[in-house]
C-alpha cells in the first residue's frame, strides 16, 4: 500500500489532517497531470469534511473542484509556490464548478488573485506564490494582485516574484507593492523572488547587477514618510539578503541589508521604535 493510498484510507475512516504538503521528488522529468489532492479527499463523506489549515504544492498539479472545496474552506498556510500554474485549476476554491478546458496561465494568476484569495482574507497567515521556473509568462505580483492581498489583515508571511524587466525598467512599481505589502498590520515578513520571462535570460542582466537594483528599491522606501505602520519587527527578504529598518549615517529610515550592518548597529536596531 502505497502512502497516498494510506493517507486516503486513514481520512475516509474520520482521521484527523489539518496539515498537506506535496513535493515533487527530484530526478522526475516533466509534470506529472496527478492531483494528490484530489486524489485523497474523493472518499471521504460530504457530511465531515477536513479542516486542512496548511496546504503546500510544490511541482504538482492542483485541482480544486466540487470533491476538493468543502475541505479548503479555513486555510490559514496557502504555499503555492512552486505551483505548474498551468496545470492547476483555482474555480472552484470560490465556487464549486468544474470547467473542462483549464484557463491559460494568465487567467489562473488572475483568479487566484481576484477570486481564491479573499475567500480566505480572515484566516490566511501566511501566503507564498514565488514562481522562479523560466517559464514565457510567469505569474508575477501586480498592482492589482496587491490589491487583492491587501484584504488579508491577518497576514504575517508574504512571498511574491516579480519580473526581472521590472527591476530594470519597472522599480516605480515594485517599491510601491513592496509599500501596500508593509502596511498590512501584521506582515512580518516578505520575501521577493524573480522570473525572467519572456526572451530575457541571464544576457539581459547579471546576477550581482539584478541584487543591486533591488537593494536600490528596498532602500529607497523612506519607512517615516510611506509606511503607516510600526515597522519594528519586519524584514524584507531577496535572494538570501535579510534587510531590516535601520538609520542611515544621514539619519534617514531604511531598509538596510542585514549583511552590511555593523554588530554594534544591530543591537540598537533591535530595539528601534518606528
Amino acid at each position: 500500500m502505497d502512502l497516498i493510498t494510506q493517507i486516503r484510507t486513514m481520512v475516509k475512516d474520520g482521521g484527523v489532517l489539518t496539515h498537506f504538503g506535496f513535493t515533487l521528488p527530484s530526478g522526475v522529468v516533466g509534470i506529472p497531470n496527478k492531483c494528490l489532492l484530489h486524489e485523497i479527499v474523493q472518499e471521504v463523506p460530504r457530511t465531515s469534511p477536513l479542516k486542512l489549515c496548511h496546504l503546500r504544492v510544490e511541482g504538482y498539479s492542483l485541482k480544486i473542484d466540487s470533491i476538493t472545496l468543502p475541505h479548503l474552506r479555513v486555510l490559514s498556510s496557502l504555499d503555492v509556490s512552486q505551483q505548474f500554474a498551468a496545470h492547476g485549476e483555482w474555480h472552484g476554491m470560490q465556487k464549486g464548478s468544474d470547467q473542462a478546458d483549464p484557463p491559460n496561465l494568465e487567467a489562473l494568476s488572475r483568479e487566484l488573485y481576484s477570486a481564491v484569495i479573499p475567500v480566505h482574507m480572515d484566516s490566511l497567515v501566511s501566503f507564498k506564490a514565488l514562481t522562479r521556473w523560466l517559464t514565457e509568462s510567469p505569474s508575477c505580483i501586480s498592482y492589482d494582485n496587491m490589491a487583492s492581498i491587501l484584504v488579508c489583515k491577518k497576514l504575517a508571511t508574504l512571498a511574491f516574484t516579480v519580473k526581472v524587466a521590472d527591476i530594470n525598467n519597472n522599480q516605480d512599481m515594485i517599491r510601491d507593492v513592496l509599500k501596500m505589502a508593509l502596511d498590512l498590520p501584521h506582515i512580518k515578513t516578505i520575501e521577493v523572488s524573480y522570473a525572467w520571462g519572456g526572451r530575457c535570460r541571464w544576457g539581459c542582466c547579471s546576477s550581482g547587477r539584478l541584487k543591486q537594483c533591488m537593494e536600490d528599491i528596498i532602500y529607497s522606501i523612506d519607512v517615516h514618510n510611506d509606511i503607516r505602520r510600526n515597522l519594528t519587527c519586519c524584514e524584507i527578504m531577496f535572494e538570501g539578503n535579510r534587510y531590516i529598518p535601520g538609520i542611515t549615517e544621514d539619519g534617514l529610515l531604511r531598509f538596510l541589508n542585514f549583511k552590511k550592518l555593523h554588530p554594534l548597529f544591530i543591537q540598537s536596531s533591535t530595539n528601534l521604535r518606528l
